[in-house]
């Protein structure tokens, strides 16, 4: 159980960075895209672009955070349920 717990803490990892480098890559290419002269009416449009990502990039923290508390009480859970103690 406790090898589980680990495999899916080290993929959250592994995900949440792969996420969070594709979010900063957007946001660069937002920040670009604001800098344009030819942005004209999409304005409005590329701001709400760049809030969305903001969004997702907050929501992707919290689900981190929360995932590795998860993980701690599932490790500390199985730990006392197999420890050597309990088993004899």
């Amino acid at each position: 159980m406790i090898i589980i717990s680990i495999f899916i803490t080290l993929f959250a990892c592994h995900l949440t960075s792969v996420l969070s480098g594709c979010l900063q890559d957007s946001q660069i290419s937002i920040a670009g895209m604001m800098q344009s002269p030819y942005l004209g009416d999409m304005t409005a449009e590329v701001e709400s672009w760049a809030s969305a990502l903001q969004q997702v990039e907050e929501i992707a923290d919290l689900w981190y955070t929360c995932q590795k508390k998860v993980n701690a009480v599932f490790i500390t859970h199985c730990s006392l349920n197999y420890s050597p103690n309990k088993i004899k």
